[in-house]
């Protein structure tokens, strides 16, 4: 997603898949000040001052509740710009139907705290969540491995349809009886496992960021 067509996103408040009415309200995130500096110009720029409200790191306790309470208590002021560090917990925005994920973030649980500041107890309309990913970069092989790992992890968790329970009784005495050095042989192997997925997981990740450069 380029800059101009994250910023007319956010001017529709969620754009033609939304749900946007002339009451919707949008939460927006970025990692960084800097993007949020150029998101502030334009917006500010199409809808006036009165449209936004923002909070950065270095914001005191008292400008924090001053942006909050306008976002808030003001009609006209349906933008809030958080930065991630900052605003990822401990704050309510249920008065927003909107949240704009400008960069994709490092875990999806992360991304999650963001979500539910918006969607969270207390809120009484459907919310519209975008998640904006540059294409030809490396956020697109990140998103790719999170799929990835996703279905990795179902397909563990999901048991063979063939194993039953004293099938599994059965296969684990062997490990019981060995003793000790059977149970730290299954630790190396677990670990040198789990070393092994690491190193494909960044050979997976890195290596098609180094072709496309």
């Amino acid at each position: 997603a380029k800059p101009a067509s994250r910023k007319r996103a956010v001017s529709n408040r969620g754009g033609g898949g939304g749900t946007a009415t002339k009451d919707s309200k949008a939460v927006i995130f970025s990692s960084s000040e800097a993007v949020l500096d150029v998101l502030s110009v334009q917006c500010r720029q199409e809808f006036g001052d009165g449209a936004l409200s923002r909070i950065v790191g270095a914001s005191t306790h008292e400008e924090r509740t001053e942006a909050l309470d306008r976002f808030g208590t003001q009609a006209a002021c349906f933008l809030l710009l958080l930065p991630v560090r900052a605003c990822a917990s401990g704050l309510t925005l249920t008065v927003a139907d909107h949240c704009f994920l400008i960069e994709l973030q490092g875990n999806g649980g992360q991304e999650l705290q963001l979500i539910n500041r918006v969607y969270r107890i207390g809120q009484s309309r459907p919310v519209t969540v975008k998640k904006f990913v540059a294409a030809d970069t490396i956020e697109e092989r990140m998103l790719e491995l999170r799929k990835r790992s996703r279905g990795l992890l179902a397909a563990r968790e999901q048991p063979a349809a063939a194993e039953t329970a004293a099938e599994a009784d059965a296969a684990a005495v062997p490990a019981l009886s060995s003793g000790e050095e059977a149970g730290k042989g299954a630790h190396k192997s677990a670990n040198a496992e789990a070393q092994t997925e690491r190193f494909e997981d960044l050979r997976f990740l890195y290596g098609g960021a180094r072709a496309r450069g």
